[in-house]
């Protein structure tokens, strides 16, 4: 399995339907949507073991944010914390 599959769906409100970005598991993390069963309850820790195993949290989704814009909108501190703690934010 790729840990930086953008995941899509197929919009079929549409003519002619159309594939919609829904973007990857780190976007499905801090959202709150689960793509399995959750392993762990806490989605700080699930984003976390998600950059350890090498997520990129460059990838865009549908609406063009990334995963940290998706938590800074959602203002998860604690998410954007571990994004810190990864570099990710200079």
């Amino acid at each position: 399995m790729d840990i930086n599959e953008v995941f899509t769906r197929y919009d079929y409100s549409s003519i002619p339907s159309r594939k919609v970005n829904c973007g990857c598991a780190l976007h499905f993390v801090i959202k709150g949507r689960q793509l399995h069963k959750p392993i762990t309850d806490s989605p700080t820790e699930m984003v976390r073991f998600l950059l350890e195993q090498g997520a990129q949290a460059d990838i865009l989704d549908g609406d063009g944010k990334t995963p940290l814009q998706v938590a800074r909108k959602a203002r998860k501190r604690d998410i954007i914390q571990v994004f810190q703690e990864y570099g990710i934010i200079k």
